[in-house]
């Protein structure tokens, strides 16, 4: 089992989402530095985290996907943002192998639901 959380380093700037074994027997893995409280969840597998966070510096809350194992740091997984477009929630498909999400991605303020593969 693993746990995901939210940390600010003393002494940092940026904030970060971090996995660590329940166990406790190995150190936290540093997903990605990130602003702000992130939603997050793990996928019904298991088998990816996934989180919609800033991670930019232009502001826009996007979606960022990574292995649940820590092996590798989280990914973007949505397309493009148009400038002031945000993805505004996420779901996990049936099966856990697609990931839902609805954001104004091609033009501001007009929002659609999207589907992306997991990797």
């Amino acid at each position: 089992s693993r746990l995901l959380y939210f940390v600010q380093p003393i002494g940092f700037e940026s904030d970060e989402l971090r996995l660590v074994a329940v166990a406790g027997d190995s150190p936290p893995t540093v997903l990605r530095a990130i602003t702000g409280f992130p939603d997050c969840a793990f996928s019904t597998d298991g088998a990816h985290v996934v989180a919609r966070t800033e991670t930019t510096l232009n502001g826009a809350l996007e979606l960022y996907v990574a292995p649940s194992d820590g092996s590798a740091p989280l990914a973007r997984i949505n397309d493009a943002l148009v400038p002031g477009g945000n993805v505004t929630g996420f779901a996990f498909g049936p099966g856990a192998t697609d990931l839902l999400y609805r954001a104004d991605q091609e033009q501001d303020e007009l929002f659609e639901l999207y589907r992306v593969d997991l990797p």
